[in-house]
């Protein structure tokens, strides 16, 4: 099955099969690798974007804010796009957005993952990723 893409801002998403990536790019734009985080990460991109999986705690289609349990088993809140969009409760979404100075996400982009989707075992590859010793098969 060939990868499909598509830009969203400057973000480049690519799906093959179940699998989505996020891409950042550049005002030139070259594409580089959006990191992949937990809630203990954000405070290290503030301002930056980021991949950030959870699982919905709550959703609040008034304020658009959505409080999920992140791979690190810790809470993170993620302000959506769309405002009045509920999320449903217990699915896991891999949100691709920026990091406020609150260590909160403001939303670019969701994408629902499967129900047994394991966060603890996907919390196991981020170490690896923010891992000196292994960053380099992550990174480049």
């Amino acid at each position: 099955e060939q990868p499909s893409s598509f830009k969203h801002g400057s973000c480049f998403l690519v799906q093959q099969g179940n699998t989505m990536s996020a891409m950042d790019t550049d005002s030139k734009d070259r594409i580089f690798t959006t990191p992949r985080v937990n809630a203990g990460l954000l405070p290290q991109y503030a301002g930056r974007r980021v991949v950030l999986v959870g699982r919905v705690l709550s959703s609040d289609p008034g304020t658009g804010f959505v409080d999920i349990q992140t791979s690190d088993d810790a809470r993170a809140r993620v302000m959506l796009v769309d405002a009045g969009e509920q999320l449903a409760p217990q699915q896991v979404y891999e949100f691709t957005g920026t990091v406020g100075s609150d260590n909160g996400l403001k939303e670019e982009v969701h994408v629902p993952f499967s129900d047994n989707f394991d966060l603890p075992n996907y919390d196991k590859m981020i170490r690896l990723a923010h891992d000196a010793r292994y960053a380099s098969m992550f990174w480049g």
